[in-house]
């Protein structure tokens, strides 16, 4: 279970981010739930970022940002992706990385956007170069 996980990130002396993304359901069991989880991780001093509670600096719209109850669509995604990696770079200290080791990464990452590219909106391709 969740404790099995957390002993065996502190005995690799991991550190780990647990991240709960943005979710569209009311499930007040599901919310209760993750909560309980969430409590567990941060009282054992694992961090944890909660974007249910971001969803306004986030800048999501629960009636077209989301697919379904539990997963954004693709413009739901750009934004939750583009707001994580902030997070990441301002509190963790990660960079953009490119190069010759990273080429594969970068060449599925342009193949990606051409696939969306026309289902993207103005906004979305606003957030993509915050992506590379």
């Amino acid at each position: 279970g969740i404790h099995d996980l957390l002993d065996y990130c502190e005995d690799e002396n991991v550190k780990v981010l647990f991240v709960l993304t943005p979710q569209s359901t009311k499930d007040e069991v599901k919310r209760g739930q993750q909560n309980t989880l969430m409590d567990i991780v941060k009282e054992r001093g694992f961090d944890t970022l909660d974007m249910n509670k971001l969803v306004d600096e986030i800048g999501l719209d629960p009636k077209a940002d989301f697919y379904d109850r539990d997963h954004t669509n693709i413009h739901g995604s750009l934004k939750v992706t583009s707001y994580l990696s902030r997070y990441l770079i301002k509190n963790y200290g990660f960079e953009g990385r490119y190069g010759e080791e990273y080429s594969d990464w970068e060449t599925a990452t342009a193949d990606y956007y051409k696939l969306v590219l026309d289902k993207l909106t103005e906004e979305d391709l606003t957030l993509l170069p915050s992506l590379r």
